[in-house]
């Protein structure tokens, strides 16, 4: 057995030299054409392997052809051509290492025009074989190829103008297609030269399809068109000069939608042979071109629709809240066998959320179905806080006074500038009241005061925020959802145990002291009265360090008992600070002085109504001098927040209670 196996690997490699030493096969292309444009020539090469240097010389018909230029293949690029030479085209290439080209190559492409008679002719393209080196292959050593015999080597072509295959082709194709999907079908066109006049009529079966447009070549951009009779599509044009088009062009593609039943069915596109003048070109002159044989000139095709593939993605839910959902797959209808998509999601332990599914039948249709897994349970918060900015101690609330003036968003304002650069959402924004005249309808004590900053923070590092949403506070300090009512809850978690924070766009934010457990119920979280322990940096301070102690000082005391987030952090820093910079009441001056109202540009300017970041005690007006002024508010908190001890209006670590 080992001396037949080595016989045969001697066998390959002596037929492997024998044909290596036979040069490539070059072959000069025949083309047959009309009497215009450019014609092209492609030079094809065959077992073209490490070939070192190319020495060729084509001849051709100067009376008939007119050189033009020469696309070269990639390979060659750097090859020295010389067309010059009316009759005569020349190229020279060399390189080291060897190139090789697959089969049927095409080495390059000759451009010529006709310069013949009107009648049409031919020009022979032959290779020169004397001298030897005018067509000649050789490695990369410049040992030459064998060219013997020369003729089977070098291949001649020709050139052939003929008048009579001048004809335009006009082709309808055979399109396929899935029901649902937009039905686009390209007219195309060969032999268009010279072309005066159009007048085409297209038939098709109006119970299958149903005409929606078309798309024109600009070429024929002035046509007049007429698809308003069921079943017949008609086209009409007329210019001076005639026009020209490619080979293969697209004259203009019709556009159509599927009405045939949902097994599929098929229309066939046809082009009409009488009377003569439904289809039929002509020149600038009104002269007809031939139309013989019909069949050959006006091709008819077909519309394919194929019968619908369905697909159910039936959800299984998860049955606990941490457990994973799953989903099953029907395919149905189509042509069987079914393909699911390889970039479909998996179908088990699936996380919350909504899952697209592809399937794919034979005929290449598909069915897209999306399943939802949701968690059985929300996981809610019956958060309370107050605000001390519109808190009244003789109502034991807050003020609602944005609210009645309408000045309150109907979508939360923590997205959006100015406050989007020091408040940022992790799965949650653009919160929106979805009924707002019953939500801000409310009086007493379930009148809404405003939008605060919900953050759920990792329990095992409370600097890092995992989710956020915006909600909205009512004078008790209920914190609610959207509609005014609900509790805010929370989807989708990773967990439902966090460090709850309540942040708001002009008052220090406060956070638990401790982990709280989020449930189905809603778990109790109320900031406004002390019975919530409340996480403060005591004497650890990152800034202010051990000579301050923050603790018991992460919110206000309106009143006894009662617990409210600090006011007067206007700028969304963290921090109250009344002098500059970065001071809060820079805010409420630049909040009055750019109002709109105010073109004088008057710091006491009085009407500076609306939501704005510097009204601190959010009565619907910023107002910068006395008296009743935010900047004044601003001035007091700093001067009697209790770690300033000599009462400085400098001073400038008033901090938000925040890791």
């Amino acid at each position: 057995m080992k001396k037949i196996i080595i016989l045969l690997i001697g066998c390959l490699m002596i037929t492997r030299v024998a044909i290596s030493s036979n040069g490539p096969v070059t072959t000069a292309g025949s083309v047959t054409i009309c009497n215009t444009g450019t014609v092209q020539v492609p030079i094809t090469v065959t077992d073209f392997g490490n070939i070192g240097a190319i020495s060729l010389t084509l001849n051709y018909d100067p009376a008939i052809l007119q050189y033009q230029g020469v696309t070269l293949n990639p390979a060659i690029s750097g090859s020295l051509t010389n067309g010059a030479t009316p009759g005569i085209f020349i190229l020279g290439y060399i390189c080291d290492p060897g190139i090789n080209l697959p089969p049927d190559a095409t080495l390059f492409t000759l451009n010529f025009s006709y310069v013949g008679p009107p009648a049409g002719g031919t020009s022979p393209l032959t290779w020169a074989e004397t001298p030897p080196e005018a067509n000649e292959y050789s490695d990369p050593a410049g040992i030459p190829y064998s060219r013997d015999p020369f003729g089977t080597c070098f291949i001649n072509g020709s050139v052939t103008v003929n008048p009579s295959v001048c004809s335009p082709v006009t082709t309808a194709p055979a399109v396929t297609g899935c029901p649902g999907s937009a039905i686009e079908v390209p007219v195309t066109i060969k032999n268009f030269n010279n072309i005066g006049g159009i007048s085409l009529t297209l038939n098709y079966d109006p119970a299958i399809l149903q005409y929606q447009g078309v798309t024109l070549n600009p070429a024929i951009s002035g046509s007049l068109t007429n698809g308003a009779t069921p079943g017949i599509f008609i086209l009409g044009y007329i210019c001076d000069p005639g026009i020209n088009l490619p080979p293969d062009a697209t004259l203009f593609t019709l556009n159509f939608s599927y009405v045939g039943p949902p097994a599929g069915g098929t229309s066939p596109l046809t082009w009409a042979e009488t009377p003569p003048e439904a289809n039929e070109y002509s020149d600038p002159a009104g002269i007809p071109y031939s139309r013989d044989p019909f069949g050959t000139c006006f091709i008819n095709g077909s519309v394919t629709v194929y019968p619908a593939v369905y697909l159910a993605a039936l959800p299984v839910q998860p049955v606990c809240f941490s457990d994973p959902g799953s989903v099953t797959l029907t395919a149905s209808g189509g042509t069987t066998p079914y393909v699911f998509a390889a970039s479909n999601p998996p179908v088990t332990n699936l996380a919350a959320g909504s899952y697209s599914y592809t399937v794919t039948d034979a005929n290449g249709c598909t069915a897209t179905a999306t399943a939802v897994i949701t968690r059985p349970e929300q996981v809610c918060l019956q958060i309370k806080v107050l605000l001390q900015g519109p808190y009244d101690p003789s109502t034991h609330m807050m003020r609602d006074d944005l609210r009645a003036q309408g000045f309150i968003p109907f979508t939360e304002p923590y997205s959006g500038p100015p406050y989007s650069s020091a408040f940022t959402h992790l799965g949650g924004g653009g919160e929106t009241v979805t009924n707002p005249a019953i939500v801000f309808g409310n009086n007493g004590e379930n009148a809404i005061v405003d939008w605060v900053f919900i953050e759920l923070r990792d329990k095992s590092d409370k600097t890092i925020v995992q989710y956020t949403r915006s909600a909205l506070v009512q004078s008790d300090g209920d914190v609610v959802d959207v509609d005014g009512v609900s509790p805010v809850c929370f989807r989708n978690l990773s967990g439902c145990e966090f460090y709850i924070a309540v942040r708001h766009r002009n008052h220090l934010g406060v956070m638990t002291a401790n982990v709280k457990t989020m449930t189905a119920q809603g778990t109790p979280v109320n900031f406004t009265d002390g019975s919530e322990p409340e996480f403060n940096w005591g004497t650890g301070h990152p800034v202010a360090g051990p000579a301050y102690n923050y603790t018991g000082l992460s919110q206000s005391t309106p009143e006894a008992g009662k617990r409210a987030l600090w006011y007067g952090d206007a700028n969304s820093d963290h921090r109250v600070k009344y002098e500059a910079g970065d001071d809060d009441q820079s805010v409420v001056q630049s909040d009055v002085l750019s109002k709109a109202g105010n073109t004088s540009f008057q710091s006491g300017y009085d009407f500076c109504l609306g939501y704005y970041a510097g009204d601190v005690d959010m009565n619907g007006k910023v107002k910068y001098e006395a008296p009743d002024d935010d900047r004044s508010l601003m001035l007091y908190q700093v001067l009697f927040y209790p770690l300033n001890s000599t009462r400085q209006s400098i001073f400038d670590l008033m901090f938000e209670q925040l890791p």
